[in-house]
């Protein structure tokens, strides 16, 4: 058999056939470019919160490096750089930390470091140098403004810090200075020369300063390797061919690049979900469209058949025209994506914590990855169609109407006669294929539609700001707000509360105390915490030199105490009379760490000696207004009354103050706490009015993301809904034709259309709900677990207007679809050949 090259005639066919399906072109495009913006905003978004987390850690981390060694003498600082792994190194000696008063809510750190370091750990001056004489210094903007030292290379900056417990106050003058991250960093920079730390490091033991925990005089070297994904195995590596002796903390990845080869499988599961989801929307459309038009031109591909036009062809023109409307949508689609992508990455942002600017990705995996998943969705979409045309006999493609009669005798029977309502059923289930793939896509999307729209209908402003602010106003240090865990570093002293209470509009302050106390540990909270740990051989190891439990003790005034009710008490009931007496204490136990019960006795001790015993009064669930941030697994909480608390404690210290005032007297107010507040400069205060405007960021953020991709994809239904009317029409007008010849009215004819539309928008709103509520209901609850404010309940609106606006289409895309063939005779369509 002589083998024939066909494929200028196979092209030249698709083009034909390309040129000669307009409508399927216009369809089938649109779906491409929805597809392509939907795959390309999605992961133009995920990579962008990628790199925008990325940059953000290495902010904390303190470095770009891909990782590093800590407290490292210079010979082994000397030793680990002329390793021929390491491409580029960067040091640091470590010196002392900062002590002026200004300072004492945020560490700054004195060291020498190199450029490299400087470069990487984002402490190079972009004003001015590093530091080189003895006296000079350099530092970020942030620590200027906290000394009141002006944005000037050449000011004085007199400092004060300890060197192996030995006081200093000198005066340094302003080398060059940098933009911090005071939001970001665990701790900022204060640079000094080679020369400071000759002449103050010379003496230092560096055996005592690493037994004494100060580390002054040691060295630390971050480094460059060739590819970040060997980093993890390149220090061990060098760890063993140098044979230093180091344990598993003194050497580690930069947590940055961790994402680059551990991923984690919480944060990518919602977009693998998301891209199946578009890819199935997608492919749904595509599919129907090239089915159809497959359906449509039988008769045409069965005529190839017959003259010679193998199986390989005819695929082959389907795959082509898929292909070159691929040509023209991807692109589109690619950059239209990508727009919408980077619009929304900033709205996204703003929900999380990350406290910088957004980092907008121009990876070329955005672009490859969406080019390939939608050129993936439109292969699978028109391999199926093209399989059909392939085995489309010659002999019955001559025959074929359109028409698939699966009775064998080609008669059904009835005893009521023809009834439009029973013929209309019967037309959409005549290609169960067609209809099942149009029932899937108008019901995902309504199903998507309504999860969104109840998604959003659960959040609750009442419980977000339940866990931000009880009063009006909240004061307190500003590491309350900025990082979501309280240090404790600057308070509001009862000095300043008197001040604030004596505020004309001021109706009352709530004070919530915090102090860290202890409970003795004894076997039986040794066992607890063995159950609760997966691993309880290392609890076991790590308590062999423990002797107490770490508390968070929390002295609330009576105003606070609304909070203990049904829903915040887990066990036991909250009597306020009883309360108030100090014999009492609530406590809030997680991890699975249950010390106690009520009713038992808990013996809670200062680090001054002082201690005293409460019985336990509840159990009650974790109210985060009263709460520092954060927490150890085996600890637990605990809450008396703040005059018991005072009483207890030897410097009460005031966490927060919930401020509750006269609203027609706000203005006034909030201008006498700016007073007041300048007395203590790392004290904030938020209103109320500040958490509204934050929620309504946050779900108006969602809102628009989810709205717009639960819009594209309802559009893709809808536009299957028409394409597939459209086409079914265009199949059976002959059929029509003879239904009309036979007495037919046009007022029936569209009639049965408008039944035909109606029961697919019916059927569609059964499956939602029914399906659909049970899809929707696991959905939102699966993530309501992980959404402080939010309570779900169930809306049937989205589902009622979403079926209404399927059911109007239901009735004029018929009526428009059949006028595009009406105008022609009943002669002309019965004699015009499919």
């Amino acid at each position: 058999m002589i083998k024939n090259n066909n494929s200028k005639v196979t092209s030249k066919l698709a083009k034909r056939s390309f040129n000669a399906n307009k409508t399927r072109n216009i369809f089938a495009l649109l779906a491409i470019v929805l597809t392509t913006i939907l795959f390309t905003s999605v992961f133009t978004i995920g990579a962008s919160i990628i790199d925008s987390t990325q940059a953000a850690t290495m902010r904390m981390v303190g470095s770009k490096a891909h990782g590093g060694f800590k407290y490292l003498t210079k010979e082994e600082t000397d030793k680990l750089k002329q390793h021929p792994l390491i491409k580029e190194w960067g040091t640091t000696i470590i010196i002392t930390d900062l002590e002026n008063k200004e300072l004492r809510s945020r560490p700054v750190e004195i060291r020498y470091v190199d450029e490299n370091w400087a470069k990487w750990g984002f402490c190079m001056p972009t004003t001015g140098k590093i530091p080189e004489k003895e006296n000079e210094i350099a530092t970020a903007t942030w620590v200027l403004d906290m000394l009141n030292v002006p944005h000037k290379v050449g000011e004085k900056v007199t400092l004060e810090y300890s060197i192996m417990d030995e006081k200093y106050t000198k005066s340094f003058v302003l080398s060059g200075f940098w933009e911090g991250d005071k939001e970001v960093a665990v701790a900022e920079m204060a640079l000094v020369s080679m020369d400071f730390v000759d002449k103050y490091l010379k003496d230092i033991d560096l055996v005592e300063s690493k037994d004494y925990g100060k580390y002054t005089g040691l060295r630390d070297l971050v480094v460059m390797f060739d590819n970040v994904k060997d980093t993890k195995n390149n220090l061990a590596q060098i760890v063993e061919d140098t044979g230093i002796d180091f344990s598993e903390e003194r050497y580690a990845v930069n947590w940055a690049y961790l994402a680059t080869y551990e991923v984690d499988l919480s944060n990518v599961i919602p977009f693998v979900i998301i891209a199946l989801l578009i890819m199935c929307s997608g492919y749904l459309l595509i599919y129907n469209i090239f089915y159809i038009s497959v359906v449509r031109d039988t008769k045409y591909y069965g005529l190839l058949k017959t003259i010679g036009t193998t199986k390989k062809q005819l695929k082959g023109i389907i795959r082509r025209q898929a292909l070159m409307l691929s040509l023209i949508g991807i692109p589109i689609g690619l950059f239209s994506g990508y727009f919408i992508g980077s619009y929304l990455v900033p709205m996204v942002m703003s929900t999380s914590n990350i406290k910088q600017d957004t980092t907008i990705s121009i990876s070329p995996i955005i672009f490859i990855g969406s080019a390939f998943f939608s050129l993936i969705t439109v292969y699978l979409s028109s391999s199926k169609p093209g399989k059909i045309a392939s085995k489309v006999s010659p002999i019955e493609a001559v025959r074929y109407t359109g028409i698939e009669i699966k009775n064998k005798r080609g008669v059904k029977k009835s005893k009521s006669g023809a009834k439009l309502h029973k013929m209309a059923f019967s037309n959409i289930f005549r290609n169960k294929k067609k209809a099942f793939i149009l029932l899937a896509s108008l019901s995902l999307s309504v199903i998507l539609f309504s999860f969104i729209t109840n998604l959003l209908g659960s959040f609750n402003i009442d419980l977000y700001l339940q866990d931000r602010i009880r009063g009006d106003i909240v004061i307190a240090d500003y590491s309350y707000f900025g990082k979501g865990s309280y240090t404790g570093a600057d308070t509001v002293d009862e000095k300043m509360y008197n001040e604030l209470k004596s505020i004309e509009g001021v109706e009352r302050i709530d004070r919530i105390y915090c102090k860290f106390a202890n409970d003795m540990i004894d076997a039986r909270k040794l066992d607890v915490m063995k159950k609760a740990s997966i691993n309880e051989k290392s609890v076991e190891d790590n308590m062999k030199n423990i002797d107490k439990v770490s508390v968070k003790l929390y002295g609330l005034d009576t105003g606070c105490m609304d909070m203990y009710n049904k829903n915040t008490t887990i066990r036991g009931e909250f009597d306020l009379q009883k309360f108030l007496t100090g014999n009492y204490v609530l406590i809030s136990q997680s991890y699975g760490c249950d010390y106690y019960d009520v009713g038992d006795k808990i013996t809670l001790n200062l680090e001054n000696g002082e201690e005293k015993t409460f019985e336990v009064m509840a159990l009650v669930k974790v109210v985060y207004t009263f709460d520092v941030g954060w927490y150890y697994p085996t600890e637990y909480r605990a809450y008396i009354p703040s005059s018991v608390f005072t009483s207890f404690v030897e410097k009460p210290e005031i966490m927060t103050a919930q401020i509750f005032i006269d609203k027609e007297k706000a203005s006034y107010i909030e201008n006498s706490i700016k007073e007041i507040k300048k007395t203590n400069g790392n004290l904030e205060y938020r209103s109320k009015e500040d958490f509204i405007k934050e929620y309504e960021n946050f779900t108006t953020t969602f809102s628009i993301i989810g709205y717009s991709l639960s819009a594209v994809i309802f559009i893709i239904g809808l536009m299957n809904f028409i394409n597939t009317m459209l086409t079914s029409i265009i199949t059976r007008k002959q059929e029509f034709a003879m239904l009309e010849g036979v007495g037919m009215t046009r007022g029936q004819l569209l009639k049965m259309l408008t039944f035909e539309g109606v029961y697919y928008a019916l059927i569609t709103i059964a499956i939602v709900l029914t399906l659909g509520i049970i899809i929707i209901s696991f959905g939102i609850n699966s993530l309501s677990s992980s959404i402080a404010f939010f309570q779900y309940s169930f809306n049937i609106m989205p589902i009622a207007l979403s079926g209404l606006v399927i059911m109007i289409s239901a009735c004029l895309i018929p009526r428009l679809c059949y006028n595009s063939i009406s105008r022609y005779s009943i002669i002309e369509r019965l004699r015009e050949s499919e």
